[in-house]
C-alpha cells in the first residue's frame, strides 16, 4: 500500500509543478506598472501572473513575489494562495513553511477551493503547522463540496483508513464514486487510491476543469 506522503500531496505537488522556463525577462507595459502602483488590484494581479510566468530569472521571482504580496494585502484570494505557494518553494523570498500557510489558509477562508485542498494537505503532513488530520479531514470537505475531486478522492481514503474522522466504509464509497463514478477495489483499495489519484493530477495538468464539477 502506497505511503500516506504518497497518498496525500496532490495538491501541493500540483502547485510545485505548474511552472514553466524563460530565458529572458521582458518588460512589463509602463502604463500597467503605473496603475499597480497607484494601487489597482487588477493591475497588482496581472502583474503578479505577468512575472509568475517568467521562472529561470531571480529578478522575476523577486517581482512576482512583490506583486503577489502587494494584491494579497489588498485581499486576492488567488495572489494570496500564490504568495503561500512563493513561501513554500522559496522563490522570490526565503522559504517560510509558517507564512506559506497562513496566506494560503486566508485564500483557503476566502473561498478558494484550491487553496482548500492545499491547506488539507498541510495539515495532513505538519507542512507550516502542526498536522492535525481534523482540520485535514475539514478542508478537503470544503473543497469537496465546491466540485474539487481530488478532494473527493481524498476523503474517500480518510473514510477508508480513519485519517482524522470515524472509519466509515460506506462515506468511503461515495466519495471514490463522487470523484470517479466508479467503485472502490476493495482487493487493493490503496493501489486503486493511489491509481486514481494520479490519473486525476494528469487529467488537471491538462485541464483544471477536469477535476471539477
Amino acid at each position: 500500500m502506497p505511503t500516506a506522503s504518497a497518498r496525500f500531496r496532490p495538491a501541493l505537488s500540483r502547485a510545485l509543478s505548474a511552472s514553466a522556463a524563460a530565458p529572458s525577462l521582458p518588460s512589463a507595459p509602463p502604463a500597467l506598472v503605473a496603475s499597480a502602483n497607484a494601487g489597482s488590484l487588477a493591475a497588482q494581479c496581472e502583474l503578479a501572473l505577468f512575472y509568475s510566468k517568467l521562472t529561470g530569472s531571480k529578478d522575476a521571482d523577486a517581482l512576482a513575489f512583490l506583486w503577489n504580496s502587494r494584491a494579497a494585502e489588498q485581499g486576492s484570494p488567488e495572489a494570496q494562495a500564490a504568495l503561500g505557494m512563493l513561501f513554500y518553494v522559496g522563490k522570490g523570498v526565503p522559504q517560510d513553511p509558517s507564512k506559506a500557510f497562513l496566506w494560503t489558509c486566508k485564500a483557503a477562508d476566502a473561498g478558494l477551493e484550491d487553496a482548500m485542498a492545499i491547506v488539507s494537505d498541510m495539515y495532513f503532513h505538519g507542512l507550516g503547522v502542526e498536522s492535525d488530520l481534523k482540520r485535514a479531514h475539514h478542508y478537503s470537505l470544503l473543497a469537496a463540496k465546491k466540485g474539487h475531486k481530488l478532494s473527493k478522492l481524498k476523503l474517500a481514503s480518510m473514510y477508508l483508513m480513519g485519517d482524522g474522522v470515524a472509519a466509515n466504509v460506506e462515506e468511503a464509497k461515495y466519495w471514490a464514486r463522487e470523484a470517479t463514478g466508479t467503485e472502490i477495489d476493495f482487493v487493493n483499495p490503496g493501489q486503486w487510491l493511489h491509481e486514481k489519484m494520479n490519473e486525476l493530477i494528469d487529467q488537471e495538468c491538462g485541464n483544471p476543469e477536469n477535476v471539477r464539477e
